[in-house]
């Protein structure tokens, strides 16, 4: 069993913006005065079974599409942090109940973070790698609009079944009970979808995903390998025919939580398959070329950047896939760029945050780092992109956006000063 004490602190002060937000907006105050907050019954006596909205905020998905994450109002936030700390060893007990399970929720050692997945993306591929030795079929499925679709009702159904779920819908003493019940408050009495972006959700997605993992493999007959991470599923067969009953069975145990696979993300595939993509691949790869001549080697680096940020650009434009100029960006930070050509790198930087916004914090990390190195920053560019930015953007109600070019414009104030 783990140590919880404490959790609710912690969720609340590291897991109530979703991490899409500047890090300006902060909740460490609210969970340091938690123990202050009077919680008692008596005091929250009319505002317990109250409703409340959470507050949209809009940010970037893929070109020309966005969702929605939600910052959840602080006191049934509160109040649903602290059930999970009431219920931690429960909930533990209950996820244990998955082997395939890459996010079953754990409790960070870091003290600026809360709960985390188990394991990080990148075990998906190692768990590809080691399952494929004596299978020759992968399914991969996972759920549409997984979050906005979850029904909260079968959060219940999930730990308790259905049917005690049903014959004691009143029970209050259910945990599926009080968590649909404050996910419910939280969101203005809805019983469609959760919020996205708060890290109870991660737990709260878990609970559902951990009943599809474990009915999988009570009901399909046959041992399979594979793995879930959120709502991504990947299975390993070594037969066609085997692969087909999974998918069968699958929908069918998506449909008893009122959800439905994604028709468009879900295919069998024969191997040999690439591992990762090839996009993946480009970057990890790239070498930026030397020379001993400084004059050639400048030349040299401004004809690589150039033909890196082309590559990169055009991956963006051609693959429907999320985090190509976000890797991009990260995996030429690994390069050292020479002063001389600083303002062609910095020009291209800029602009792959105007072609995708959600590069923006990365870019401007990127810039910053450059700029403790002693580099000059190029202010009046910056606040021409900064400027472009909100007044694109803030008409029509593009908050990632808008809130990133504010944090930018702090960054900017704090070059000009050398705070």
């Amino acid at each position: 069993m783990s140590n919880n004490v404490g959790l609710a602190k912690k969720i609340i002060s590291y897991g109530y913006f979703a991490n899409e937000i500047p890090k300006e907006f902060t909740s460490e105050q609210l969970g340091i005065l938690l123990d202050s907050i009077d919680m008692s019954k008596s005091k929250l006596s009319k505002l317990l079974k109250k409703w409340s909205k959470s507050i949209e905020f809009s940010i970037p998905k893929t070109e020309n599409f966005r969702r929605t994450v939600s910052i959840p109002n602080p006191l049934q936030y509160i109040l649903l942090s602290k059930m999970l700390e009431d219920n931690w060893n429960e909930l533990e007990e209950y996820f244990n109940k998955s082997d395939v399970s890459l996010t079953t929720p754990i409790i960070s050692k870091d003290k600026n973070q809360s709960i985390k997945p188990k394991y990080e993306m990148k075990e998906k591929i190692y768990r590809r790698i080691k399952n494929l030795g004596n299978n020759k079929y992968i399914l991969q499925t996972d759920i549409t609009r997984y979050f906005p679709s979850i029904y909260t009702h079968s959060i219940s159904w999930a730990l308790h079944t259905k049917e005690v779920s049903k014959a004691n819908i009143r029970d209050s003493s259910l945990l599926g009970n009080k968590i649909d019940e404050l996910v419910r408050n939280s969101q203005d009495g809805q019983t469609i979808g959760i919020p996205i972006g708060p890290i109870t959700s991660l737990v709260i997605q878990e609970i559902i995903g951990t009943a599809i993992d474990d009915e999988f493999k009570n009901e399909i007959g046959i041992e399979v390998n594979g793995y879930r991470y959120t709502d991504d599923m990947e299975y390993y067969f070594k037969s066609l025919e085997d692969a087909e009953k999974a998918l069968r069975l699958l929908n069918v145990i998506a449909k008893r939580y009122q959800l439905e696979l994604n028709s468009l993300k879900t295919k069998i595939i024969k191997t040999p398959d690439r591992l990762e993509a090839d996009w993946i691949y480009f970057f990890k790869t790239f070498k930026f070329r030397k020379s001993n001549n400084s004059r050639i080697g400048l030349a040299v680096q401004k004809s690589d950047l150039i033909s890196y940020f082309s590559k990169a650009f055009d991956y963006f434009k051609n693959k429907n896939e999320k985090g190509i100029l976000t890797y991009a960006l990260k995996t030429v930070r690994k390069t050292v760029i020479m002063k001389e050509n600083w303002d062609t790198f910095e020009s291209l930087v800029l602009n792959t945050a105007l072609i995708d916004p959600f590069t923006i914090p990365t870019a401007f990390e990127t810039i910053e780092g450059y700029k403790y190195r002693g580099y000059s920053i190029n202010i009046d560019k910056i606040t021409g992109f900064v400027n472009l930015l909100i007044k694109d953007n803030i008409d029509i109600k593009n908050d990632f956006e808008v809130t990133w070019g504010l944090s930018v414009s702090g960054i900017l104030k704090s070059m000009q000063t050398g705070l």
